[in-house]
């Protein structure tokens, strides 16, 4: 049965967790971004103060580029998982990307909700008022994800006041923003004052084809409105978090709050090469992370499992074993179209891929450690 869900401030009517799957894989889904927070941080210093500490560079940002990194405590935790993500100096649309001067302004750091309020204390104490601000915004985050996602951006854009400054967004690479709306500024206040732009990018390959729409609180019901008319109109629809779920735990990505909690290194969870730069500066937890790569190992890395009985699913936040002692745990667990009941977790490291587990000590084993993403082969 279908049912209503919220996002950007509307209710959307979502179809079967079985169609919108189909439609994230096959066609184009609108996804629900709930469960992210979008901050602010602003000043003459906002980039310098938030590249020590965060573990990766913010030099592609002067370009219209974003970046995936952790921020991490001093003993080298993770705060948040995010995304940064550059904000045009001027509301006003930049004459385009490839002038570097229009990237040079504040930033947007996409945070899951479930750590936003770990990352707005950290940030207090890590942050200078004299140099850098920070603040929660209203910015609601949309995503068009799926192989048809570039046609439903392009549909988009057929509207003037949808239009796309810059590259067309089948060309943009991923993590490059454009900026998205008329030449002349609609968002600004008649006393020239200006609301949060609207911004498009394209997602990392890793989650998945598809976009990102930023928009703000006055222009979210909108945005959203367009974006499902875009995506009907290819034959998809809205999804729900639980498809996008299985999806993510296909792909293997984690997240904040499910695979990242408080107590996770960062090279734990299988994104050194996305989040991480070794050739760096100086940042939050910077000794703890060069000590591992270069002289250490984590005990446990993330992996995937799947079960061997298509009708036992999985169940999150449970452990597995090797006969009697404790070597894994599930932490997202789903059943998948294409690969049956799977699921996201740790393995300690003497774990092998293929190695069948238990789901309690001693019992029969029928639970296999999987590398990440799941395959069909």
């Amino acid at each position: 049965m279908d049912e209503d869900r919220t996002q950007g401030g509307a209710r959307i009517e979502t179809g079967g967790e079985a169609a919108e799957y189909e439609a994230l894989t096959e066609r184009v889904a609108l996804v629900d971004d709930s469960d992210r927070a979008i901050v602010e941080v602003s000043g003459d210093r906002a980039r310098d103060m938030i590249n020590g500490l965060v573990t990766n560079v913010l030099e592609p940002l002067a370009e219209g580029r974003s970046a995936y990194a952790f921020m991490l405590t001093a003993k080298g935790r993770v705060v948040s998982e995010m995304r940064i993500i550059p904000k045009p100096v001027s509301t006003a649309l930049p004459e385009g990307l490839a002038d570097t001067e229009s990237w040079t302004g504040d930033l947007w750091l996409d945070v899951p909700v479930a750590s936003a309020d770990a990352l707005i204390t950290h940030l207090t104490k890590y942050l200078p008022p004299l140099y850098a601000r920070f603040e929660a915004t209203d910015v609601t985050r949309l995503s068009v994800v799926g192989p048809l996602a570039p046609r439903a951006i392009e549909r988009l854009a057929e509207a003037p006041e949808w239009r796309i400054e810059g590259v067309p967004a089948e060309d943009l690479e991923d993590l490059q923003v454009a900026r998205v709306g008329p030449a002349s500024d609609p968002s600004a206040d008649a006393d020239g004052s200006a609301h949060a732009p609207l911004l498009l990018l394209r997602r990392e390959a890793v989650e998945g084809p598809g976009f990102d729409v930023y928009a703000p609180a006055s222009s979210a019901a909108s945005v959203q409105s367009a974006l499902l008319d875009a995506v009907r109109s290819l034959g998809g629809g809205p999804a729900s978090r639980p498809a996008w779920e299985i999806l993510r735990v296909e792909r293997g990505v984690p997240v904040y709050g499910q695979e990242i909690t408080a107590d996770t290194l960062p090279q734990e969870t299988g994104q050194t090469e996305r989040a991480i730069n070794f050739e760096k500066g100086c940042y939050t937890g910077q000794e703890v992370v060069a000590r591992i790569h270069y002289r250490g190992h984590v005990n446990r890395r993330l992996v995937g499992f799947a079960s061997d009985d298509p009708a036992a699913p999985l169940a999150t936040d449970s452990p597995l074993f090797l006969r009697e002692r404790k070597v894994a745990e599930v932490c997202t667990a789903v059943v998948s179209p294409r690969f049956g009941p799977i699921a996201l977790g740790y393995a300690r490291r003497e774990v092998d891929l293929g190695q069948t587990l238990s789901r309690e000590a001693g019992a029969p084993a029928d639970v296999r450690p999987c590398a990440l993403p799941f395959t069909s082969t």
